[in-house]
């Protein structure tokens, strides 16, 4: 790593993840033809009332709404 350069914790418990925040994959995740790459940029647009789940929007490589778990993502402060 870079000196100087900021690393990206775990979501270590889902009350860290709300509606609305900007999130990033931990890993890629395949969805039809698509693969969503490690780091991909999306918006949680919906939690789960298990804490757990989330429905997240992607727009890249293409627009889709994907069901992941707070195991999948990673946040996106900036």
């Amino acid at each position: 790593m870079a000196r100087g350069a900021a690393t990206i914790a775990p979501v270590s418990s889902a009350a860290a993840l709300r509606e609305y925040d900007f999130v990033r994959l931990r890993h890629d995740v395949h969805a039809g033809d698509a693969t969503y790459v490690a780091g991909a940029r999306g918006v949680i647009v919906h939690s789960h009332d298990d804490g757990v789940g989330y429905e997240v929007e992607f727009e890249v490589p293409e627009f889709r709404v994907l069901t992941l778990t707070s195991q999948d993502l990673l946040p996106d402060h900036g």
